[in-house]
């Protein structure tokens, strides 16, 4: 797997777990954009809504969620983005395709002038759409906007985009709350990661898709032990600068995975490098660290393992 597509399913993950596991709707879903287009290196990631003018039965769709980096305008501030027909991506048939849950990817570059020309935004340069399908049903689109490369996406990067507007999909039919308090899993806890925490970005799906769940955990077992060999040059060099980076960066990751034993010393270590503290209760903390990430690394391995044999079975 490509590091681009490595770096989207963590995002996948932590965004699925924010969204599902946020108080309201709004927040959750901004925040998961956030995530999400931080994972992907775009500037703009958005919801748009369908909608259909009861007047004129003009079928047309609304910017409704958004974030966006501070290159390109915020699009959701802008009236023009409040009803945008389909009509004006005709030759693109925008509205042919989401609907019948098709994506869209497009290097602008590549087409005809007269194909562009809908655009709103002319600096945009690649873009992707993702429609979100509610009970089968076209509700509107997840979008991604690039306007600094030509971005090319990969089948593998939309993959993992379609699986994350399943989820949106099942938070717009049902709110987090109410859905997070009817699903339970009975999963067992282990020593040091909370497995149930693991499955809570997947508490929609009745059966999981293992093989995601694994791609994540390669992915979290090669890259914890070299954030914890970051750490360990960190105080050995004195760089407070450093340690706070990935103590921060190391933190975020097990508190994903539910490692919060874990994450409690990472916070320790954190505020030590905020008071450029290298005494021997830091050193004694990053031994304590060390250890805990040998042994959980053991145990992602492990439940890894658990979920390929699953897979086979």
């Amino acid at each position: 797997m490509k590091i681009e597509s490595e770096r989207l399913l963590i995002g996948f993950f932590q965004a699925s777990k924010v969204a599902f596991n946020s108080t309201t709707r709004d927040s959750g879903f901004n925040e998961a954009l956030k995530i999400l287009a931080q994972a992907t290196d775009v500037d703009r990631v958005y919801i748009c809504k369908h909608m259909t003018d009861m007047d004129t039965d003009e079928m047309y769709f609304s910017l409704i969620y958004e974030w966006a980096s501070d290159q390109v305008e915020h699009q959701i501030e802008s009236p023009n983005f409040k009803k945008i027909s389909y009509s004006r991506f005709s030759l693109l048939e925008f509205y042919e395709n989401l609907s019948k849950g098709r994506s869209l990817k497009f290097v602008l570059k590549d087409l005809p002038v007269d194909y562009r020309l809908g655009f709103l935004d002319a600096r945009i340069k690649s873009i992707i759409l993702i429609p979100i399908m509610v009970d089968n049903n076209y509700w509107g689109f997840l979008g991604f906007d690039e306007v600094n490369t030509d971005k090319v996406w990969t089948d593998a990067e939309e993959k993992i985009l379609v699986k994350f507007t399943s989820k949106l999909a099942l938070l717009i039919k049902e709110p987090s709350k109410e859905k997070q308090s009817r699903i339970k899993k009975n999963n067992p806890k282990l020593n040091l990661m909370d497995e149930e925490n693991l499955f809570s970005a997947f508490a929609d799906e009745s059966k999981p898709e293992l093989k995601f769940i694994i791609d994540i955990l390669n992915v979290y077992s090669r890259d914890i032990p070299l954030m914890g060999k970051e750490i360990e040059f960190a105080i050995e060099q004195k760089d407070s600068t450093a340690l706070k980076y990935q103590t921060h960066k190391l933190g975020g990751s097990l508190l994903n995975l539910g490692a919060e034993s874990i994450v409690e010393i990472c916070h320790k270590i954190e505020h030590a490098a905020k008071e450029n503290i290298f005494d021997d209760n830091v050193i004694s903390l990053n031994s304590q660290l060390q250890e805990k990430i040998k042994r959980l690394v053991a145990e992602i391995i492990s439940l890894r393992e658990k979920y390929l044999i699953e897979i086979k079975a």
